[in-house]
């Protein structure tokens, strides 16, 4: 989390120099991490999840893995496609892989399937979660998106049998979060991240009572800012649409690809030479076509070019993609003609499937090696505002698509010192 206090140091050749430096202090504090002793979950498991009505789990963050190492309680939200409706207005969504329940203080996550009925949509909001000493005004936040539904028709936790849990509180809020997938005692690193390779991309999904809670006790602020989409709660739902339907896409052709790769190297090692593995393979093969059973994206917008599609500091970040699929709703808005959308316009932000080799090397070169890119690092911020955080919010009220009052756009602050969007109820359960 150190490193997310620096990412100002693509604005400037002195913050370049000062994150070098500060890479290279040999210093007790700043030695490796101790290795983290993982448990990667078996395919029995993996195989009793993906077939399971409402899956449900407890895992613990630093140590349950998928097979390639990457952290289960990232697991990106997944929609059961057999059985959502999610191309009716009056339908519903079965959402897999949804936080909450889970204790932040001792590193486990609670993983539950959740019923989003699609006419309880009232809202939804960009969310900016400042993440230095100088809150919204800052240079280092988180971006996502938050969806808020009617009290009398909320968002319902699923038992083991696809029945709500009533032994759970409704659910009146969903975060959808952008994020950095890593491997178990991986922080993310912004000069890191530069490469498109050193991150996987997932979305998860949380309650917003959860979300919440972590934040709170990360000290973390709210800044929500209110969406104008055309077509009021018809816009809200194409945006639900898009970036479910996306978070679903990207999720599935990542864990697929991670299969692919462990299926692999267990071949070359011989893994279906032994005996007590005839079936194995047979079940690898099971789980992969679990994993792939997905419904066709036509709009080409809304999937990803290929399976290692991944975050990106700038061009694929938290905010930006967030951004984009605001983005990607109002075109499809636009296209279908919805009332109010001539009257607004997209945000300008660089093409999400393209990254500049320059912002890859930044991730291996030397001191010397920044300075020489730090011009067109300089250049490109200026020609893309977007990939700055805290511009988003002012830039959505300039397009039409981020509620202003009197000129400014609006951002809510909810925080320890401020208001809360929850009850003291809702967050200790």
């Amino acid at each position: 989390m150190r490193r997310l206090l620096y990412p100002s140091i693509i604005l400037a050749v002195a913050l370049l120099l000062f994150l070098y430096l500060n890479q290279n202090q040999d210093t007790p504090e700043k030695a490796a991490p101790k290795p983290i002793p993982t448990k990667v979950i078996g395919l029995n498991k993996l195989l009793d999840y993906t077939s399971a009505i409402a899956p449900s789990a407890s895992v613990q963050t630093q140590r349950d893995v998928f097979p390639g190492g990457l952290m289960a309680a990232m697991a990106p939200g997944i929609i059961d496609w057999t059985r959502s409706q999610l191309e009716d207005g009056q339908g519903f969504v079965i959402l897999r892989n949804v936080n909450d329940g889970g204790n932040p203080l001792n590193g486990f996550t609670t993983l539950r399937t959740v019923r989003i009925p699609l006419a309880s949509l009232r809202s939804a909001e960009f969310v900016l979660v400042p993440l230095d000493a100088f809150g919204k005004n800052g240079k280092v936040s988180h971006g996502q998106i938050r969806f808020l539904f009617d009290a009398e028709n909320p968002v319902l936790v699923l038992d083991k049998n696809g029945e709500p849990d009533l032994t759970i509180p409704p659910i009146e809020d969903l975060i959808f979060s952008w994020e950095a997938w890593r491997k178990p005692g991986e922080d993310y690193d912004v000069i890191v991240g530069m490469d498109r390779t050193a991150y996987a991309l997932s979305l998860r999904v949380f309650t917003g009572r959860q979300r919440y809670l972590e934040d709170i006790l990360g000290k973390r602020d709210w800044f929500c800012t209110p969406l104008t989409l055309p077509g009021g709660q018809a816009g809200v739902l194409e945006l639900l649409r898009v970036i479910a339907v996306m978070g679903d896409g990207y999720g599935r052709a990542t864990i697929g690809h991670l299969l692919d790769d462990a299926k692999d190297a267990w071949v070359q090692a011989g893994g279906p030479l032994h005996a007590d593995s005839k079936d194995l393979l047979a079940e690898w093969n099971e789980l992969q076509n679990s994993i792939s059973k997905s419904r066709e994206i036509k709009d080409p917008n809304m999937k990803p070019v290929d399976a290692t599609q991944s975050y990106q500091t700038l061009i694929r970040s938290c905010a930006t993609m967030a951004l984009y699929t605001i983005n990607v709703a109002t075109e499809r808005l636009k296209n279908n003609k919805t009332v109010g959308a001539e009257e607004v316009k997209l945000v300008a932000m660089p093409d999400i499937n393209e990254v500049p080799e320059w912002m890859n090397e930044l991730a291996h070169v030397d001191l010397k090696g920044m300075f020489v890119r730090s011009p067109e690092v300089l250049k490109f911020i200026r020609q893309n505002k977007a990939v700055i955080p805290n511009n988003i919010p002012g830039m959505l009220g300039e397009a039409g698509l981020g509620a202003t009052d009197d000129g400014k756009v609006i951002q809510i602050q909810y925080g320890q010192d401020k208001e809360s969007p929850y009850s003291s109820a809702e967050l200790i359960r």
